[in-house]
């Protein structure tokens, strides 16, 4: 069983609707993978349910060793590793405690597309408290947007407007995310 715990952290690319079996048989290997889910409500014709879905549709994140990537690369349900010419590209450590505090906390949690440009803000009040993401103005209300960038994806969560500050309220601060070319390995 691989030792994971001073290893950084990989996004792992999976087929469609394999997060859960890939997660599981990383697990079985002894490997630590974490797929940060999001509750949502569907129809059906007589009802509504429930269901629990991936955050990142085909993707979840473990923590792996570099030198040995093949037992990941052939474990039932997984394409690859995220990375950039080739090589498995980490993502930092405080991204994914940020996405494990973002999803623990189910606040109103759900997906939301990378949003390219917009204004920082730092949570100031609750139990995040001290994250940074964007603002985004959904429906006259206020999202803080946590964004993982390796992915260009983001996860949005609903707070009161009072409960963010900008990070630069002198400048009103924009910034943009560069575009990454992006290899499954």
């Amino acid at each position: 069983m691989p030792d994971t715990i001073d290893h950084p952290w990989f996004a792992i690319r999976t087929r469609p609707r394999c997060e859960r079996m890939a997660a599981e048989q990383l697990q079985h290997k002894g490997y630590e993978p974490f797929l940060p889910t999001y509750v949502e409500r569907r129809r059906w014709s007589d009802r509504f349910k429930d269901v629990e879905c991936p955050m990142f549709a085909d993707y979840l994140f473990c923590r792996i060793d570099r030198e040995r990537t093949t037992r990941i690369v052939t474990t039932p349900g997984v394409l690859g590793i995220v990375g950039m010419a080739r090589q498995p590209v980490p993502i930092d450590d405080e991204e994914i405690a940020a996405l494990q505090r973002v999803v623990a906390s189910r606040r109103g949690v759900t997906p939301w597309p990378f949003l390219h440009i917009g204004e920082r803000v730092r949570v100031d009040a609750g139990t995040l408290a001290g994250l940074e993401g964007m603002l985004v103005d959904v429906r006259g209300g206020q999202r803080v947007v946590v964004s993982i960038r390796l992915l260009q994806r983001a996860v949005a969560v609903e707070l009161h407007a009072d409960a963010v500050s900008p990070v630069n309220p002198l400048g009103g601060v924009h910034w943009a995310a560069q575009s990454v070319r992006r290899e499954v390995m």
